[in-house]
This record gives structure tokens, C-alpha cells and sequence, in this order.
């Protein structure tokens, strides 16, 4: 047991705990803690102290907030925050491309704010996923739209908190100087975003399987499945398609500049898809994936970016 990492663990909780009883009480920035400082402070504690602690942080906390002060939807609301913290902390240490990393945050971030949700349904009779079902049924639209604007409703939620959470905790490493590693890597991608954003995309392992996914889960989704079920698969879709089409378009992008030299015609085109993912979305999304992936496979352009960020990072 290391019992400098034990100590600081055990000021950290005290601290996550003061600070909740505090938002708790006042109800100043309670939403805000939870849904955005929380994991932060999780991804610090994660830094400082490592897995084994950080988790006994949380577990301890919460105990104290569910058994203390019998708060129930705080606590679960806390595991939410301390869970999707853990994941973007782990990810951050991984060696992996900062795409890769912010795909699997939010997909992870989603399984959990669903498991919660259904959680929190059985216990407190709360259910964000009926709750959006309920806002819908008034709007004369096809079953299939509300389905969609459900899960693109809930995928936005962890992909925005994995996002600040993620920024957040390279931050605030960097300003209590905690960074090392993958870490200060990262780091230092998100300091120069403007001249590295150009060449951020997933590794082709990662975009391989979700693309596998994405044509499964159109046969899956012919079935007839329980809400819940089709409400996940439905949420990691859309995700998981962002993250696709986004690399499709850059490097289909960035070949038509290559051969035409023509920032106008590149825009142009740019808006085109654009405006046919609004009017033909299935059909454009289909076409662009197999013309990002031609033209990866013939000029190596996501190697190249990889390398590229790599060598002048490094």
C-alpha cells in the first residue's frame, strides 16, 4: 500500500465531498459540478494518485453522500460523473491518437448515462430517455424520426461532457503541472489545435470496426428490440458515424484540394455534401464513407497525418 498516494486520495475525497455538500446546500452551479467539475477533479485525483485510489475516492465519497446525508439522486448522479472522469483519465495516459481517445470517452460516456438512466427509473421513477419519448409523441412524425432525434438527443450528452471533461483535465494538469507522458503529448495537440487540427483523425483499426458496426447495426435494427436496446445501439451509432463521416470528408476534402489546388472548389464541394446529408443522409453518408476509404487506401493519407503529428510533436 502506498501510503502517500493513500493520504493524498483521502484529502481529495474530503475535498470532492466538502465541495458537494456545498452545491448540494446552496444549489450554486449544481449542475455544473456535477456534470463537468466532478470528473475533472476525478481525472486529477487520477493523475496524482493512480486507478486503485482514484476509484476508492469515488467509492468513498459517494458513501459518504448516499449514507451521510441520504441524498440518493446525488449519489447515482455522482457515479455518473466520477465513472465518465475514470474513462477519460484512462484514455488520456493510453497510447492513442486523440480522436481515438474522444470516440471512445463518448461511447463509453453513453453506456453509462443510459445504465444510470434505467437506474435511476427503477429507484427514483426518473427516465430521461421516456421523458424525451414523452416530448415527441406530440409532434406528428414517423416512429422512425422520433427514434433518431432520441438517440442523436442522448448522444450528445456524452460526447459534449467526454469533450470538456477530456480538455478539462489536460487543463488543469498542465496548470498543477501533473502531466507526463501520453499526457503532455495530448497536451500539447490541444494547446496547438490551430495548426494540428488539421491532421487529427482515428487510427484505421478503430475506424475499421465502427464502420463494421455501423453496417451491422442496420440489419440488427431490422428486428424488433426492447427500448432500451435499440435506444444504446441507436445512441453508439450515432457517435460512432460522427466520427466516421468526419474523417471521410477530410480526406476527400483534402484530395480534391491535392489535385485541383482550388480552395473555392474544395468549400464548394464541402457544402454540397453538407446540404445532401440533410436531403439524402443514408445515401450520401454511404457514399462518402467508401470515397474516404478509397482514398485512404490508395495515398496512405491517415499514416501520413499520424506520422506527421507525431514527428513534429515530438
Amino acid at each position: 500500500m502506498n501510503t502517500q498516494k493513500l493520504t493524498y486520495g483521502g484529502m481529495l475525497s474530503a475535498l470532492i465531498v466538502a465541495s458537494t455538500v456545498f452545491v448540494m446546500m446552496t444549489g450554486i452551479g449544481y449542475t455544473f459540478y456535477l456534470d463537468l467539475a466532478l470528473p475533472i477533479l476525478i481525472g486529477l485525483v487520477y493523475m496524482k494518485c493512480g486507478f486503485k485510489y482514484t476509484s476508492l475516492c469515488g467509492i468513498i465519497s459517494v458513501s459518504i453522500i448516499f449514507f451521510g446525508l441520504g441524498n440518493l439522486p446525488t449519489a447515482i448522479w455522482m457515479i455518473q460523473s466520477i465513472i465518465i472522469g475514470l474513462i477519460c483519465s484512462v484514455a488520456i495516459f493510453r497510447k492513442s491518437t486523440l480522436m481515438d481517445d474522444l470516440l471512445w470517452c463518448s461511447i463509453g460516456g453513453a453506456f453509462i448515462v443510459i445504465f444510470i438512466d434505467i437506474y435511476c427509473e427503477n429507484i427514483l421513477g426518473m427516465s430521461i430517455i421516456k421523458e424525451l419519448w414523452q416530448t415527441l409523441e406530440s409532434f406528428p412524425v414517423p416512429d422512425v424520426t422520433k427514434e433518431v432525434a432520441v438517440s442523436i438527443g442522448l448522444a450528445s450528452l456524452p460526447v459534449g461532457t467526454s469533450l470538456i471533461t477530456y480538455i478539462g483535465i489536460l487543463l488543469a494538469a498542465s496548470r498543477l503541472h501533473l502531466l507526463n507522458g501520453q499526457a503532455k503529448y495530448k497536451f500539447k495537440v490541444i494547446k496547438n489545435l490551430k495548426v494540428y487540427g488539421g491532421y487529427l483523425c482515428c487510427s484505421r483499426s478503430i475506424t475499421n470496426r465502427w464502420t463494421i458496426y455501423l453496417v451491422g447495426i442496420q440489419f440488427l435494427m431490422l428486428f424488433k428490440l426492447p427500448l432500451y436496446v435499440k435506444t444504446v445501439l441507436g445512441t453508439v451509432q450515432w457517435i460512432a458515424l460522427y466520427f466516421v463521416l468526419r474523417d471521410a470528408h477530410h480526406f476527400v476534402s483534402k484530395y480534391v484540394y491535392t489535385k485541383t489546388k482550388s480552395i473555392g472548389l474544395t468549400k464548394g464541394m464541402g457544402l454540397g455534401i453538407f446540404i445532401m446529408l440533410f436531403s439524402r443522409f443514408r445515401l450520401t453518408a454511404v457514399i462518402l464513407i467508401i470515397a474516404g476509404f478509397i482514398v485512404d487506401t490508395l495515398y496512405h493519407v491517415r499514416d501520413q497525418q499520424i506520422k506527421i503529428l507525431n514527428s513534429q510533436i515530438a
